[in-house]
């Protein structure tokens, strides 16, 4: 069903989504009103390890080359910059036509070389 480049990418992303689940999990304090989210994190990363299993996707991005693991955080790294636009602040309030001008430029700039940085990790790949 997936070829070994899919399994890869996969396995890279459901890697971090439970390493990152885990890490959210041991931050949240032992209370009781916070047992619930810890559960839901829980099971999640429990469907996701179910999910990787099912489709033999290797959860070990250590063995991934440092390229490959560069060329997936420039681009998390570059969809979550391109989600600072001026533009996408406005539902978290007014901006003005001045942030939009000297912020916007700045963000761009910022995403541009994040898509290099990938660029350069994947050509090397």
């Amino acid at each position: 069903m997936l070829n070994e480049h899919q399994r890869r990418r996969l396995g890279v992303r459901f890697s971090r989504l439970i390493t990152e689940a885990e890490q959210l999990q041991e931050a949240l304090e032992q209370s009781a009103e916070r047992a619930p989210l810890r559960a839901e994190l829980r099971e999640l990363v429990d469907t996701v390890r179910a999910t990787s299993v099912r489709f033999a996707i290797p959860l070990d991005s250590a063995r991934l080359p440092a390229e490959r693991q560069v060329e997936f955080w420039a681009a998390l790294w570059q969809t979550r910059v391109l989600d600072c636009r001026p533009t996408r602040l406005r539902g978290s309030g007014p901006v003005s036509a001045e942030l939009v001008e000297s912020l916007g430029p700045e963000v761009e700039r910022i995403a541009k070389q994040l898509d290099r940085l990938r660029s350069s990790a994947a050509d090397r790949d």
